[in-house]
């Protein structure tokens, strides 16, 4: 992903956060509707200021945190805690737009918001891969 297509994102607003299976995909949009979903692969980070709200690996722990796993199928919709995330946390990130879009010499990408919010995506192994993708929205 070269730096020119993910510069795409710059100034555009966070309009949706949802999961398919284990990826996750933030909608970022303008206004006139136009706009590009980041795919991500895998692990990221969404923190605010000292705080981490949000990981990726959230979704494969129970709703709550608990640490009893018996019975707990994380793909289950609402079950795990980053849903739980999503549906109590997700309005405080929605609406903001992004400022920088950015890959550090690791290959993470950085993209931080009008309010402070920094969503990072880690490369999770030594090679080349693909841990995300930004593809524009589909017309409907």
């Amino acid at each position: 992903m070269s730096e020119q297509s993910i510069s795409v994102l710059q100034n555009l607003k966070l309009k949706d956060i949802h999961r398919e299976h284990e990826d996750v995909a933030f909608t970022f949009a303008a206004d006139d509707g136009t706009g590009y979903i980041l795919m991500t692969y895998t692990f990221f980070r969404i923190t605010d200021g000292d705080r981490i709200p949000v990981t990726g690996t959230d979704m494969f722990l129970k709703d709550g945190f608990d640490d009893n796993p018996d019975g707990f199928e994380w793909d289950e919709p609402g079950a795990n805690a980053f849903d739980q995330w999503l549906r109590d946390g997700l309005p405080g990130i929605v609406g903001q737009s992004v400022v920088s879009a950015e890959r550090s010499k690791y290959n993470d990408l950085i993209l931080r918001f009008s309010d402070g919010v920094v969503l990072t995506v880690y490369p999770e192994y030594t090679g080349d891969g693909e841990y995300w993708e930004i593809f524009p929205v589909p017309d409907r």
